[in-house]
This record gives structure tokens, sequence and C-alpha cells, in this order.
């Protein structure tokens, strides 16, 4: 399996050294394609007049390091220098940490001989503003999409005992930090993860690894840094390394799902066939009479255009390779759709085959009422497109709701 997608978003804004203006879609888009350096989104993503799509220079990058270096070692090989010579070398030096493991990179007040400082460590102010909602998590720019798709689909299709989680994880907070929780297997919480109650920011203040849409709320931050903790066995504060290593980890997003809330990881692969072999009719089958998923459900796309016959980032605006928490499916202007979240926190709008919205459902146990489309990563494409585009999809069947 080839490593997830690197976030575009994040890595431009690691690029520029500042975040954009704005966060609509044309701010958004003006600036990626002032910091990529290119005149067509489209050669950014998928690549133009014979030459592969711009962001799979960072991709083959981080594939060629594969080992702890140096920054120095890193920057000197020659893939680095046909990207220093797009961007210039203080930029790419602060991309580097992110998406190959440099081995002395460092979280720390002060910058310390030979250590490259990415930035420091921030206290946290609140763990939740009013809840731990599906809207809150957002990707940095580490490639752990898998992890971010199973935290927003967990907190959509199991809103009540996810909550209960957090609210317990804050409950059996003491000086030695806050503890999450995490299974072992399809049951046995396990609390041993405990962290801090701090997040990484940088000089600006900004979150560099997972954030919330909600400012001054971190439970995605310390969840994020609670797993990095698991999965390294660690027992003092990641590192950067340690952050990096989790976005070359490779898992799926079912496997992050069951660590998170439990149960029996299930997946499918798409294949050619009738309506009960299609991805999307699987979806419907896990949504309740409303068209919310019941349980956590996740998809992810493929790596090239072959799967999907030709349909590219220009026509659909889905990332290669990346994973996305499935909320459910709707029916607007006589045409099915499945809607979706973008761990990015944001989405490049599709006219002809996205969903104006907004969604209705109605009330329930699972999800909302009402979800505006087109915002906050939230969008809704033609099942066609869910069904040409999406490699896999997981999900989990959860073995408990004790706290409901």
């Amino acid at each position: 399996m080839n490593r997830w997608s690197i976030n575009p978003f994040a890595i431009a804004e690691l690029i520029e050294g500042a975040p954009p203006e704005r966060d609509d879609a044309d701010a958004l888009a003006a600036f990626l394609t002032k910091v990529y350096q290119v005149t067509d989104l489209a050669a950014l993503f998928d690549g133009s007049g014979g030459a592969p799509a711009r962001m799979e220079l960072f991709r083959s990058l981080a594939e060629a390091v594969r080992d702890p270096q140096k920054l120095d070692d890193v920057l000197a090989l020659p893939i680095t220098q046909q990207v220093i010579g797009l961007y210039g070398k203080d930029a790419v030096a602060r991309v580097l940490p992110f998406i190959v493991p440099i081995a002395n990179a460092v979280l720390e007040p002060q910058a310390l001989a030979d250590r490259y400082r990415i930035g420091s460590w921030h206290e946290v102010s609140q763990v939740t503003v009013d809840s731990a909602s599906w809207r809150d998590p957002m990707q940095g720019a580490i490639a752990d999409c898998y992890l971010l798709a199973a935290m927003i689909a967990v907190a959509w299709s199991l809103p009540r005992p996810w909550q209960a989680r957090i609210d317990e994880a804050q409950q059996r907070r003491d000086d030695a930090g806050l503890p999450f929780a995490f299974y072992r297997a399809s049951t046995g919480l396990d609390w041993g993860a405990r962290v801090r109650p701090t997040f990484a920011v940088n000089d600006s203040a900004r979150p560099v690894f997972a954030r919330s849409s909600q400012k001054d709320e971190a439970w995605p931050a310390l969840l994020e840094k609670a797993f990095v903790v698991k999965m390294r066995g660690l027992t003092g504060e990641p590192t950067p390394l340690d952050y990096q290593a989790i976005g070359d980890l490779r898992q799926e997003p079912q496997a992050a799902a069951r660590m998170l809330a439990g149960g029996v990881e299930r997946t499918r692969v798409a294949v050619t066939g009738g309506e009960s072999d299609r991805l999307s009719t699987q979806v419907a089958a896990l949504c309740d009479a409303r068209g919310v998923t019941r349980v956590p459900v996740m998809a992810w796309t493929y790596d090239d255009t072959h799967g999907t016959g030709g349909l590219g980032w220009s026509e659909t605006g889905l990332f290669r390779h990346h994973a996305y928490a499935v909320l459910g499916v709707m029916r607007e202007d006589d045409r099915d759709f499945v809607v979706m979240r973008n761990p990015y926190g944001t989405s490049l709008f599709r006219r002809d085959r996205y969903a104006v919205g907004p969604w209705s459902p109605g009330p329930g146990d699972h999800g909302e009422s009402q979800v505006t489309l087109n915002t906050n990563g939230v969008l809704a494409i033609t099942r066609d497109w869910f069904d040409r585009c999406m490699r896999k999809m997981g999900w989990l069947q959860p073995a408990s709701r004790r706290h409901e």
C-alpha cells in the first residue's frame, strides 16, 4: 500500500510560512496556485503537459527517505534539490520534518545546536468547545488522513458514546496529564495513553499537527498525540519524528476507528458488477432510514486515474489516495449523492456533480438533523462518482455502546 496523500493545504502553509488570508474556496484556490507556482490547479493534482502532478514531487520525496536522517543530509539529496529549485531551501526545510523522518527535528522553546526547531508545546486552554463534534477534526501536515477520517466518522455516527469518552478523559485528568483510551481489540478499553495537556504550535501559534475547526479547542490534537504515544510505545512527549512515523504508518481507517470505538472491522473493495456490487449500495445498507450512517464508515480514493476510468481531481475535486469520512446518502434534483467530510477541513466545490444542499435528514441517534454542504470539508458527490473514484471502503460494527 502506498503512503496516504499529503495535505496540500497544510504543506502550502509551511512553504509560505503563513496561512491563507481567508478559507473560502476561491481564496484557497488562489493561495494554492500562488504558493505552488502553478497557473492551473490541475497541474498541482493531475499533472499538465506530460509533467507529473506537482504534489507527486512531495510524495516521491517522502518515498525516497525511509530511515531517519539529519536535515542537512536530506536537503543535499538530488530529489530534494529538485524541490528546492522550485520553492527555496528554507521553505523545503520547513516541510521536510512532516513528510520524511528528520532525526534532529525538535519541538523546543528555543533552537539548540545541531537541532532543527519546528515549533514548541502550547498549553491547552479548552479540550472541547460545546462538544466533541464531527466537524472539529482537521488534518495537519502529516499523512494521517486515516486517523482523522476515523475521528470524524466515530464522532458522527456515535455522538453520545464518543462525547462520553471525551468527557471521561477530562474527568480522569490529573497532574500526570490527560488519559485517552484505545481498544486493544474489539473490546477492552486501555486508558494507558496519558499525555500532557499541550499541543505543538509554530512561532505564529498555529497548530502544526491535527487541529480543531473550533478556535482554542484541543481534543483532536490531544487525541492524535495520544495515538502517537500509543503506537510508538512512548512514556514522554512525542517528537516530530514520532508524529511523522504515524503519518507513514499506512494503516487503514477502519483499523484506527476500531482503536477509537472498539468493535469489528469490515472492508469492501471496489469491483465491477451489478447494483449489489457498488460501494454506494453498501453505504446505503449501513445507513438508517434517514440516510445517515449508523456506524463509522470511511472510504478512500485510488492512487491514480487508472481505476477511475480517467476521472481525476480536475473533474471531481477528490484527492488521490485520501481517506474521507462517509456521513450518509441523500437525494437532490432527482439524483443520488453520497455525503462525506474531507479531513483537510475544506473542499473545492464542483458544481456539476456536487449537491448544493442543505442536507436535512432530520433528528435521530446518529449524525445531525441538518448539515450545510460545501463548507468545512463537507461535500456530497454523485453516487456514480463515488463508485468510480473510491477504491475501498471500511466500516466498524461497534461491539459496545455502554455509554449510551
